[in-house]
């Protein structure tokens, strides 16, 4: 950059095998960041990151509780006198299957995160001590999860079959989640001799997105097809949901203090939720705040060495909480 511009773009990439066959873990990172004063009285800035994460590990077909986790546990319990594979070339194995078995199946767990942050915003003097700052932000992520269950067949070691972990199976979700997050200040800072004043008013509206669908089928044909539409309709379940929130406020703060020995700060929320129902949606939400800095007093200076601060501080005030569920 130089003077009036700064800028950093950063490029990052992670590859990690596990220690079990087909777990592999990768992150592709991006970042880009500007501030520029644009003239003596402007400047403006921005943050940019992107993220993609792709994961990959085997799974268990043991009926009921497939899942990474139970070929772990399996591994562990398994007793040693049960054949890896018998000279036949089949696995051995106990009730719950073969726990060797299934990283060397078709089954899978493929998940995909693509993730976005970003916002800009200026800081605009309109006069001397009088600042707008607007801002933007948008949160953007997305997951991608394929998780697909082969059917294995076991025999005993003359080649007889012996038990059987199906039907092969696929369960295909995404998820989508936006977060808008709007914002635009104005403070004020003006000092007249010991009386010292910071006026502060501000509005911040954000909405909130989310959205899910999943689908799952079994009975497909070979355990070499892994697309949604090849599997059986019979048993087949399809679900998704979604929902949008909002919230909106209006604020504003008052300082002040005389030479730094006696404070005084009143705060005043005015918000708006969605999750409540038109009539209860919105609220107002006052404060207060006192101090004396004893510190800053003449009749102090003899205790400075001993204590290099004192304040003491009262405050009341009054909050709100939206963390219910939607009305």
């Amino acid at each position: 950059g130089n003077d009036k511009t700064n800028y950093m773009l950063s490029l990052g990439y992670f590859d990690q095998n596990g220690l079990i066959n087909k777990t592999n873990a990768k992150r592709y990172t991006s970042r880009f960041n500007l501030e520029s004063k644009v003239n003596d009285k402007l400047k403006i800035h921005g943050n940019l990151a992107y993220t993609y994460s792709p994961l990959e590990e085997p799974q268990s077909s043991m009926s009921g509780v497939p899942g990474f986790t139970q070929v772990i546990r399996q591994i562990n319990r398994i007793a040693p006198m049960i054949a890896y594979k018998y000279e036949n070339g089949e696995y051995g194995s106990i009730s719950d299957g073969n726990p060797m078995a299934w990283p060397e199946s078709p089954s899978f767990n493929r998940e995909n995160y693509y993730d976005f942050v970003g916002n800009v915003g200026a800081d605009w003097e309109i006069i001397k001590g009088l600042h707008f700052k607007p801002t933007l932000g948008f949160v953007s992520s997305i997951a991608q999860n394929k998780f697909f269950i082969a059917d294995i067949q076991y025999y005993d070691a003359a080649g007889d079959k012996l038990r059987y972990q199906g039907p092969n199976k696929l369960t295909d979700k995404n998820t989508t989640f936006r977060r808008t997050t709007i914002q635009g200040l104005l403070d004020y800072t003006r000092s007249f001799g010991n009386h010292n004043f910071k006026l502060l008013g501000g509005y911040f509206q954000e909405l909130t997105q989310y959205t899910e669908n999943s689908a799952y089928r079994q009975g497909f044909l070979n355990n070499e097809l892994s697309e949604i539409n090849l599997g059986s309709t019979a048993g087949q379940t399809a679900s998704g949901y979604g929902y949008e929130m909002a919230l909106r406020s209006y604020f504003g703060r008052l300082n002040y203090d005389f030479a730094g020995k006696y404070l005084f700060e009143a705060n005043l929320r005015y918000d708006g939720s969605s999750r409540f129902s038109p009539k209860h949606r919105w609220g107002a939400f006052p404060s207060f705040s006192a101090g004396w800095n004893l510190s800053k007093e003449t009749f102090f200076e003899p205790l400075k060495e001993s204590v290099s601060a004192l304040k003491i501080r009262g405050s009341w005030g009054k909050l709100g909480n939206q963390e219910v569920r939607a009305y």
